[in-house]
């Protein structure tokens, strides 16, 4: 059976299993009300955006990332130095077919948060908590999109979404360097501007809406 057979018929099982989950997901209402999972955790907080790229191993950052109120992290991107990346995940921020199992168990007690248009690509573990998980409304995403010209990456989807949807105290950037190194752990990329969003974060830095850390 070839990838794709298998992925559909995958689907359709999916979908026959958790009918109802299913519905939500392609929910605007129900993706802007699951913003309030989140709100607790970043309104008047100090967020740490917190990458993965190889180049914050040997940062020593991970006291600076720990003193922030609130730790965000992405996709496949566990605690490996602690001294490095800090040692707390409040909210992961996930994309593509990752695995629920894996993402629960590298994160535990992280509350989830969809970040891509891409609804249709969660697994059953996550529609089987789809009550608990926070997705971002197709409308932030669309504008991102617009405004790159290209389709945005897990962290720039996510630090859109914190200025915009959100009123963080301040937000604080950790491990980003837009490939400059590779992402630390086998990931697959996909189509992504850059440089271009390398140059959309130097502008929110320079008006004060975020800052940037490295070491």
């Amino acid at each position: 059976m070839t990838k794709p057979l298998l992925q559909g018929l995958q689907r359709v099982l999916i979908h026959a299993r958790y009918p109802t989950a299913i519905k939500k997901t392609r929910s605007e209402e129900f993706a802007e009300a699951s913003m309030a999972h989140l709100r607790p955790l970043i309104d008047g907080k100090v967020v740490a955006a917190v990458g993965n790229a190889q180049s914050i191993f040997g940062s020593g950052l991970g006291p600076d990332i720990d003193a922030c109120d609130t730790v965000l992290r992405f996709n496949l991107g566990f605690i490996r130095q602690p001294e490095d990346q800090g040692s707390r995940s409040d909210i992961v921020g996930v994309s593509g077919r990752l695995s629920p199992k894996s993402i629960y168990a590298g994160f535990p007690g992280a509350r989830v948060w969809w970040l891509t248009a891409r609804r249709e690509m969660m697994g059953s573990g996550f529609l089987r908590r789809i009550d608990e998980i926070a997705i971002t409304p197709r409308d932030s995403y669309t504008r991102l999109r617009q405004a790159l010209g290209s389709n945005p990456s897990s962290g720039l989807i996510a630090l859109a979404a914190l200025l915009e949807l959100f009123t963080p105290t301040k937000v604080i950037v950790f491990g980003f360097d837009w490939k400059q190194t590779p992402t630390f752990y086998p990931a697959k990329t996909g189509h992504h501007n850059w440089q271009g969003e390398r140059e959309m974060v130097a502008r929110l830095a320079a008006e004060g809406r975020v800052e940037l850390r490295t070491a």
